[in-house]
């Protein structure tokens, strides 16, 4: 298979320190191994782990220490930590390296994570970026998850090595089984795992559907498993919409009562890899291990954390341990990173993504967690949902028998009620999905409406659901579907870290890591009624992804060999979709549904008896019926809400719990400012609040966009999250814009301090200096910040000056490049700008900014902004009338004279 060559070129030499990947895309062909959900995914991890001879490289969004690999769990032998510590005793170098989450927004506890595991062993180092103080790094993550041993094998995919994730195909809404204390004590031997924990979640391309084979029992001492038949232990146990994780320090208490709440299965899928591709996979470690010691350890010399160096593609051969079940494969790493994240940009996941669809020939299938695309150029950029729509035009034009399959969560994965709306997190996720599917100019289907009522036949949207019963409840939930992955034709498929949303497609936001396999064997199969030459191991994949959602293995009817026929796509996939809705709807009123078109029918529906409580057999009866996992994606729900307030559409939460006030500290552009405390950590922030109103929605919603995408320099206050303080009816809600918070007050503070004393020259060439770094930040962006001002530039107690404001900053076009707008504080602004007021035609640019800075330059040593004097000395005139004269006179006089050093006055000089 020939290299597409989607990677962005690499500074040579910066490459080679840090052991990057090759200039242009590399394709190897190797073995490789495909897994449906968690268990068969984490055995053979922990089997490939037990191998381990000289490095294990970890890199993880989220890992908790103390989950289990294989289960269920009598002791601590197949526990993360238990094997980490047991590979670091025998002189194996274990090198971690986890996203540090802002604690403020995220509670997975990277901290606890750390110390549990460099406490275990000196051989064990973990190391958390980014350090977002220094960084400047608040809004992106590091989100891809890889283990690589050995460098000659690896596991990627959308799977952290944490709580919630362990699932098999049974995906089971309860664990009330026996358990009994878990010990601390050192592990015994190896066990078993029951064959029903991890039944037909590994996908063996020389055997399709093959259940993953078990531990060698030679290999392992047989001993009772009744002890324990829980699965989830403690913190594992999860229903994260229910409630969020909280207290990951104490990981063996329960977080939900298991006796009434059904845990949310999981499904997920990831692959491993050997030789030079696992190569590849370990260099990508390398480079952000190398880059975050280089960053943050850069003044620590010895060998606390070393550098690594990448082993040679050449001594890959042979290999000294394969997974097993492996298939042969051209195997591509791609990725998104930016320079923040591993010191170079590349998006190649994105790159793959487009390329695949629009060469895809037969089908498309997509299973991620998000589904937020369809580029408008102002909200959403990446162009997944465009390939889309492209595609199935041209199938259209063409006559041709093309199918897209999406499955996605049927709710977004944060806690909220969604009987009371869900909470604006849950909010504004389902507001951008509806955005892509179905609601808007930019939609899929709404870009389909020239095929009217034919486009479901080119495009199926699904989610899963599940059944179960707690005592003797039935219960119900929906099938979180973590995914990240995108099948075609049954030949090729990409598997990694990588959401379909800007975040993860673009690059230069979250990091991400992924996987493009192209089969290189044949194996005869069917397409569209008609002979076939399939790819063995993306047709496993796709087997066994359409076996379980359609349930096949209980009824032999389902046909799931030719996936685009009429037969299959219409009367197997979208009739169960639709039948399975309807039952689950009957039984137990489920959310989303179609049956809601608005908040007000939502809070009716919440109030409607259910068939599960006032007659539980009859319900029981209509479950049997139920085929499979699939249903369809409600597009209805809440369809009359579709005009969101602007301010869900932005992401926002209550900041109740999260942030309170302390007092007032200013005024801002549209608010008043406080000082505020993050309760959980105490830290301090700067608070603006705002009255939320249609009439200034604009503005506010373009100060909040400027902060998302400037803030992050040295000179400019941090942005750390925007959030919506609900009133009671009748009153108007708040916004809460939280920055970081300048302990030292505002320039102009400073100077009224000094009680007409002027401030030293050298103060005031340090904070021009400091100015001018953030504008020249800003300009380099083409944005005009419009009210410098002694008052919007702060000081931290370190002294560190900050620009603040940025209410009346304005995006400069990029092929103009000059505003016309009257704006600004007038004393301080320049003659260009206050022009505008009289002339129309008038225009200005970033150099408008740099006069700001000279009047506040000014009021650092002179206590206020001059008024001009240009007729006489005792004339003074406002910045208002000072154009008007300016273009009568040449030389202008100052009314105040002050000892300043001649370099400054200078500085000073209007002529």
């Amino acid at each position: 298979m020939r290299s597409i060559g989607w990677l962005s070129p690499v500074n040579s030499s910066r490459s080679n320190a840090l052991g990057a990947l090759p200039r242009h895309g590399r394709t190897h062909s190797l073995n490789g191994q495909m897994y449906v959900n968690g268990s068969g995914y984490f055995a053979d991890l922990a089997d490939a782990l037990e191998q381990a001879k000289e490095e294990i490289f970890i890199t993880d969004w989220w890992l908790s220490p103390e989950v289990f690999l294989k289960r269920p769990a009598t002791d601590t032998y197949w526990r993360l930590d238990q094997i980490l510590k047991r590979k670091a005793e025998q002189g194996v170098k274990v090198c971690v390296l986890l996203y540090k989450e802002v604690e403020m927004a995220l509670g997975i506890n990277s901290g606890h994570s750390k110390r549990t595991l460099m406490d275990m062993h000196p051989n064990i180092k973990v190391m958390r970026h980014p350090n977002h103080m220094s960084a400047v790094v608040f809004l992106w993550a590091h989100h891809e998850k890889m283990v690589a041993i050995d460098q000659s094998v690896a596991f990627v995919g959308g799977l952290d090595l944490a709580f919630g994730r362990w699932d098999d195909s049974q995906y089971r809404l309860t664990d009330t089984e026996t358990t009994n204390h878990i010990s601390e004590d050192e592990p015994k031997a190896p066990l078993a795992e029951p064959e029903a924990a991890d039944s037909g979640d590994q996908v063996d391309g020389s055997d399709l559907a093959q259940d993953p084979k078990p531990t060698e029992p030679e290999e392992v001492n047989h001993v009772d498993l009744t002890n324990n038949t829980q699965l989830w232990l403690g913190k594992d146990y999860s229903n994260f919409i229910r409630k969020d994780w909280v207290q990951l320090d104490r990981p063996f208490e329960d977080n939900i009562d298991r006796t009434e709440v059904p845990r949310m299965p999981w499904r997920d899928l990831s692959a491993a890899l050997h030789g030079k591709a696992a190569r590849d996979v370990a260099r990508h470690f390398i480079q952000r291990w190398n880059f975050a010691k280089i960053f943050k350890y850069k003044n620590i010399r010895g060998k606390f954390f070393p550098c690594l160096l990448p082993k040679s593609h050449s001594t890959v051969d042979p290999l000294p341990f394969t997974v097993p079940g492996s298939g042969k494969a051209s195997v591509q790493v791609l990725r998104s990173v930016d320079r923040w994240s591993a010191g170079t940009c590349e998006s190649s996941i994105l790159n793959a993504y487009i390329h695949t669809i629009e060469n895809s020939e037969h089908y498309i299938y997509i299973e991620n967690q998000f589904f937020i695309s369809c580029a408008d150029g102002k909200n959403v950029h990446n162009g997944i949902g465009d390939a889309i729509v492209k595609r199935i035009l041209r199938a259209h034009s063409e006559q041709k028998k093309y199918r897209v399959f999406v499955v996605v969560p049927l709710l977004p994965g944060f806690e909220g009620d969604i009987s009371e709306g869900g909470g604006n997190a849950i909010q504004a996720i389902l507001h951008f999905t509806y955005r892509t599917m179905c609601r808007g100019e930019y939609s899929i289907l709404m870009r389909l409406r020239e095929l009217e009522n034919q486009w479901s036949k080119y495009i199926t949207l699904c989610g899963l659901r599940t059944h179960s019963q707690i005592s003797q409840s039935l219960v119900t939930e929906l099938i979180y579907v973590h995914s990240k992955t995108l099948i075609a034709d049954d030949r090729r498929y990409i598997i990694g870290s990588a959401n379909i949303n800007d975040r993860s497609m673009l690059g230069s936001r979250d990091s991400e890591l992924a996987l493009l396999v192209e089969d290189e064997e044949r194996v005869p199969s069917i397409m569209g009624g008609e002979e076939y030459q399939a790819g063995p191991l993306t047709l496993a994949l796709r087997k066994e992804c359409f076996r379980v959602l359609l349930g096949a293995d209980s009824d032999p009817k389902i046909d799931i060999d030719d996936p685009i026929s009429d037969r299959f796509f219409l009367l197997g996939w979208n009739a169960a979709a639709k039948l399975n809705a309807k039952i689950y709807d009957k039984v137990f009123r489920c959310l989303p549904c179609n049956s809601v078109h608005s908040m007000r029918e939502l809070k009716e529906h919440s109030g409607l008896e259910r068939l599960c409580d006032t007659d539980p057999q009859q319900a029981k009866e209509e479950l049997e019926a139920v085929r499979g996992l699939l249903v369809h994606f409600p597009l209805n729900f809440l369809s009359e809400e579709t005009s969101t307030s602007w301010i869900v559409a932005l992401f926002l939460e209550d900041p109740a719990g999260i942030f309170e006030l302390v007092e007032v500290v200013g005024n801002g552009t549209y608010g008043q400012v406080y000082k505020g405390r993050h309760v959980k950590t105490g830290q301090l922030a700067a608070i603006k609040v705002m009255d939320v109103t249609e009439e200034e929605e604009e503005e506010i919603k373009a100060e909040i966009n400027m902060l998302k995408k400037y803030s992050h320099h040295r000179n400019i206050a941090t942005y750390y999250g925007a959030f919506v303080k609900k009133s009671p009816p009748g009153h108007d809600d708040h916004l809460w814009l939280v920055m970081e918070f300048c302990g030292a007050g505002s320039v102009t503070d400073l100077v009224k301090n000094t009680k007409g004393n002027s401030l030293k020259e050298d103060w005031i060439a340090y904070i021009c200096r400091e100015i001018l770094r953030g504008l020249s930040h800003l300009h380099q962006h083409k944005v005009i910040h419009r009210d410098i001002k002694g008052q919007n530039v702060l000081l931290t107690e370190n002294a560190e000056v900050k620009l603040v404001d940025f209410g009346v900053s304005a995006q400069l076009d990029r092929t103009v490049g000059r505003r016309n707008t009257f704006i600004g504080t007038p004393y301080w602004m320049a003659p260009e700008v206050i022009a505008c007021d009289e002339n129309p035609d008038s225009t200005y640019d970033y150099r408008s900014d740099i006069w700001s800075l000279g009047i506040t330059a000014i009021e650092t040593a002179e206590g206020a902004p001059r008024k001009y004097s240009t007729v006489s000395p005792h004339t003074h005139l406002t910045p208002l009338y000072y154009p008007i004269h300016l273009q009568h006179t040449h030389t202008h006089t100052h009314s105040h004279e002050t000892a300043l050093s001649p370099a400054l006055k200078n500085t000073f000089r209007i002529t």
